[in-house]
């Protein structure tokens, strides 16, 4: 074997280029990114969110007169749904915008993806920073081009804190005498339980930094008991101050905005009723009706104002009556009253559930294209409760308030019109397919030069605009993301085939215009995920194998496809694997290609997906349960890894122990490591946050020092097991790590010179393995209770076997280089089910050892007696490996290996 280094054969970025992007560049993709429908003023928000002039004067100025205190504050607005809280923010955001102290807002919602969760927080506030000030700007974008992974949703929140909004706030100091307000509204609906406190302590940081220009920040949400406990924590409750929507009566309020609302319905349609309308005893009753709650009397006159006098079920005065009838006081009465009042209203509201199933609200003529109806007309009755501009606005279709999308969700409420969300993904589904089907081709835009990088284009982006409307945008974004929430039917079933068959690489296309070729990976993961669990069609194993060869396809000429979109047709494609069903199927457009491949073109895609270059010796890997990032330990640091792009997104700083494992939490962005002076930790890398599991001591009863061994996180990620081991002893320790402080739960000792070689929860979580070389412990993870103890008959387990629980958690699977065996969990009945030789190697690669034999010896790696030693294999929809290896000239890189398709 020749003495070649690593990176003489593969590259330590596998090739990759990356072009250097421009300034405007940066800042456009920033502007692309970011939730700009989490601006206050933005156009994907309710027009009449702000409050009537006239109303609520006693709490604006309340907030107005906090906001101009000198010492800062986190001004926390708390009420019930519909109690008017977004409305209060807006107006009080356009205050502070008036006044000149406003540095941003982000106004969460559930109806957008971007908008309901955390993800684009910091870098939609920095985009504001940067609109603000020039030298903000040009601080956001250094930083970006530094660490392009800024913009991503799986870098660490610390990260993106510090340097998208800390940094440049510090660099303002001097510019801004007067300190800003942020306002954040709806807290609750874009924050999970565990990330609040982060959260809070990070915004609160901005007001306790002196060289921080940032005086308050004003959030409002649900007195939610999660919430509240924050605010009122000890460490905190200095710096909030709680102002409660209960403590300012709303009834004044609301009777000013019925008697304002119903004079300009009046004036609006001309309506031949007398002055005053309606009377001042129906006042009364609607006001009573009302009982404080503005989404109840901003629904009443919705309802009002989408009369025209031309249907006599639609005259003003009939609802009016109908209101004042039925005394319709219950939010889900006045809602069902709505979808019933006409036949029309009837026929729109059989839209209301994929309208309310989109990922992100779209403009009125993409949402009628994407579902072949005039939605205009359709939605028209249900003005009352939806959004419904002109249909040539820019403004875009959504639901008014959160009480109207949770009636849709639940049966008891909607009763008849119920649709199961399952369904409404698949309408939604079968949408996006036909529309990519009847619409998508190749070069869309009419680029024609493949030659040619998107950055030389001086018109692109006009271009995209003109070529890929929204409707076509959205289905290439999301119908990856319907499909997965969908019940599959005949109909989309055949959709999903067709489009597979002829336009899935137009799709790619589309979504590399965008500069999104990372979203079309996931997608294409995601999409065969969830066609996996479909009961068999005929030729699903060819929709398997074309998301699987389309998903390779990306992640291997990823670079030149995201600099270049038309080089997937151009050199992507004429090189793909011959034996592949995405070569068979595509022929003819590699038949067209510029390139002619003569010879050398692989049989089938080579096992290695990418290959990362780590900045020392690498002593473990993981992967986490989705595939879409790897974690590895080196000397130093753990770092988390972007397994499409390969891009670096986050380390801890604290030393893992040398050789211990790294666990992926199964639902939360976690990862638990041993660090090199026996603690166990548990990494947070979306925050960036470490803690520690602390224990009451580090010797045995003989003085010997417990050495770490093995962990594993509970199928809910609220527990982790960490077990230890020293001479004549093994101990596990479970530990929850819900939330606050890890809290020890139980400790189990054993007396064994055994080495501890695994654990694991079972599927339900209410079980743990607890396994040395020589016997098997079952315990109560709630307890500690040993529920069965056994022997092995010969020694299964050693360092490189592994063990799992069984679907129904009645057996243990047992792996291990010669065998398979199945073991009852109380140790009663065993059976080997599978021997292993050279030719039948173990099922936990789905690799012949032949063939991972060939790799080490490419990959030029130390010699081994037993491959499988150096392998860290996880079982990904039977397609993904991950590999630590080592070259001969002491350089380290991560190769990351994919198994076959089937």
């Amino acid at each position: 074997m020749s003495d070649l280094a690593f990176s003489d054969v593969f590259p330590p970025d596998h090739n990759r280029f990356v072009p250097v992007r421009s300034e405007h560049e940066i800042w456009q993709k920033l502007a692309y990114e970011c939730a700009q429908g989490a601006l206050y003023d933005s156009s994907e928000r309710p027009p009449f969110s702000r409050c009537l002039p006239g109303t609520r004067v006693d709490l604006l100025n309340t907030l107005s007169q906090a906001a101009e205190e000198p010492d800062p504050k986190l001004i926390w607005l708390c009420g019930d749904s519909g109690s008017g809280k977004s409305a209060v923010a807006h107006s009080i955001a356009e205050c502070m915008r008036e006044k000149d102290v406003l540095a941003g807002t982000f106004f969460f919602s559930r109806t957008n993806l971007k908008c309901n969760n955390t993800h684009y927080l910091f870098p939609t506030i920095a985009y504001q920073l940067g609109l603000l000030h020039p030298r903000a700007r040009d601080i956001v974008v250094k930083a970006i081009k530094e660490d392009p992974a800024l913009l991503s949703i799986a870098k660490s929140r610390r990260d993106q804190f510090e340097k998208l909004v800390v940094a440049p706030l510090r660099q303002l100091r001097y510019s801004w005498k007067k300190g800003k307000v942020i306002v954040l509204d709806a807290f609750e609906e874009g924050t999970a339980v565990e990330e609040v406190k982060p959260l809070v302590d990070q915004f609160l940081s901005l007001l306790r930094d002196e060289l921080i220009p940032v005086s308050h920040i004003i959030l409002t949400s649900r007195p939610y008991a999660h919430i509240d406990a924050v605010m009122r924590d000890g460490d905190l409750s200095r710096d909030v101050r709680v102002v409660r929507l209960d403590e300012f009566d709303a009834r004044d309020d609301i009777s000013t905005f019925l008697s304002m609302s119903f004079k300009d319905v009046h004036t609006l349609h001309r309506l031949p009723y007398p002055d005053p309308w309606p009377s001042e005893e129906e006042m009364k009753v609607l006001q009573s009706l009302a009982g404080g709650r503005f989404i109840i009397a901003a629904t009443i006159i919705r309802l009002m104002s989408q009369g025209t006098g031309e249907r006599p079920t639609l005259h003003p005065n009939v609802f009016l009556g109908k209101i004042l009838d039925e005394k319709l006081e219950i939010v889900d009465q006045l809602y069902h009253s709505i979808l019933t009042s006409s036949e029309d209203a009837v026929r729109g509201s059989a839209y209301l559930s994929p309208l309310a199933a989109l990922a992100e609200p779209i403009h009125l003529r993409a949402l009628s294209a994407l579902l072949c109806a005039d939605m205009h007309l359709l939605l028209q009755p249900l003005a009352s409760v939806i959004v419904v501009p002109p249909p040539e606005s820019e403004l875009k279709v959504h639901i008014f308030h959160d009480s109207f999308r949770d009636f849709l969700s639940q049966s008891q409420r909607c009763k008849t019109m119920f649709v199961e969300p399952a369904v409404a993904h698949a309408e939604l589904a079968c949408a996006c397919l036909r529309l990519m089907i009847q619409k998508l081709r190749r070069d869309i835009c009419a680029l024609g030069d493949s030659s040619k990088l998107l950055s030389e284009i001086d018109d692109i982006e006009t271009k995209g605009d003109d070529c890929i409307p929204q409707a076509l945008r959205y289905a290439c974004q999301y119908w990856a993301y319907h499909l997965q929430n969908a019940r599959a039917d005949a109909e989309l079933v055949s959709l999903v085939f067709e489009f597979l068959t002829k336009h899935v690489l137009h799709s790619v296309e589309v979504l590399a215009l965008l500069e999104q070729l990372d979203f079309a990976a996931t997608s294409l993961f995601e999409a065969r995920r969830a066609l996996l669990k479909w009961q068999p069609f005929n030729k699903k194993d060819v929709a398997i194998a074309l998301l699987y060869d389309a998903h390779r396809l990306v992640l291997e000429f990823f670079d030149p496809i995201s600099i270049s979109p038309l080089h997937i047709y151009e050199s992507a494609l004429p090189l793909c694997p011959t034996n592949t069903k995405l070569r068979r199927y595509y022929a003819h457009i590699a038949s067209e290609a510029s390139i002619l491949a003569v010879e050398g073109i692989d049989e089938d895609w080579d096992c290695i997906t990418r290959v990362i270059g780590a900045d020392s010796y690498v002593t473990a890997v993981a992967v986490s349960p989705d595939g879409s990032l790897i974690a590895s330990a080196s000397e130093n640091r753990v770092h988390m890894w972007d397994s499409t792009t390969g891009t670096l997104i986050a380390s801890a700083g604290k030393q893992p122990h040398l050789g211990a494992p790294l666990v992926f939490s199964p639902c939360y962005p976690m990862l638990a490591y041993c660090c090199d002076d026996g603690t166990w930790t548990v990494w947070d890398f979306e925050r960036d946050v470490c803690v520690e599991l602390v224990e009451e001591d580090d010797r045995d009863s003989r003085g010997g020092r417990y050495q770490p061994s093995r962990c594993a996180i509970a199928p809910d990620g609220r527990s982790i097991a960490c077990a230890r081991k020293t001479h004549g002893e093994a101990q596990l320790a479970v530990w929850n790590i819900e939330s606050g402080p890890p809290a020890l739960v139980f400790r189990y000792r054993v007396h064994t010179e055994s080495q501890v070689v695994a654990t694991s929860f079972s599927n339900q979580g209410d079980r743990i393995s607890f396994v040395n070389l020589d016997d098997v412990s079952i315990l109560s993870s709630h307890t500690g209770e040993l529920l069965s103890r056994w022997r092995l008959t010969r020694r299964q387990f050693f360092p490189g076997s592994w063990h799992c629980f069984t679907a129904d958690d009645r057996f243990l699977l047992i792996v291990d280089d010669i065998s398979v065996t199945v073991t009852s969990v109380d140790g009663s009945s065993q059976r080997t089910i599978n021997t292993f030789t050279s030719a039948n190697p173990p099922p936990r690669s789905r690799l012949g050892l032949a063939e991972m034999r060939d790799w080490f010896k490419r990959l030029q790696l130390r010699p081994s007696n037993n491959p499988l030693a150096l392998v860290q294999p996880f079982l990904l929809n039977n397609a993904v490996v991950a590999v630590k290896a080592a070259d001969s000239s002491g350089r380290r890189n991560l190769a990351i290996y994919g198994g076959s398709a089937t």
